[in-house]
């Protein structure tokens, strides 16, 4: 079953092999970047990439460059949007409502 799907969306791949390359980049910026990964699996595409490159349908060091470009820029990105955001999500109640409440008085359980 899995073979058919992988014999079905290789045509594709081997028509947009740039769209490989990009797939790799995003799937790796995004599951560095806000809180995604948690819901994105960019691993997994990436392990997928990799099987296609060593089944010489993309090329590794291809996959690889923009993969820890994706991952890089996503890393900054979340160190970026800390060091602008990261008071007002944890220390004024953005990501940590139990603050206002003990604010409040109001009991915390």
């Amino acid at each position: 079953m899995i073979e058919q799907l992988f014999n079905s969306i290789l045509p594709s791949i081997e028509h947009f092999r740039l769209l490989g390359y990009w797939v790799a980049f995003f799937a790796a910026f995004l599951e560095t970047a806000l809180v995604i990964g948690l819901l994105l699996p960019g691993s997994t595409l990436l392990l997928l990439l990799g099987a296609l490159s060593a089944t010489g349908h993309l090329d590794f060091a291809g996959i690889l460059w923009f993969a820890v470009a994706g991952a890089i820029l996503g890393d900054n990105l979340n160190f970026w949007l800390g060091g602008r955001y990261g008071r007002i999500w944890t220390h004024d109640g953005g990501l940590a409502p139990e603050t206002r409440a003990l604010r409040a008085g109001a009991p915390v359980l």
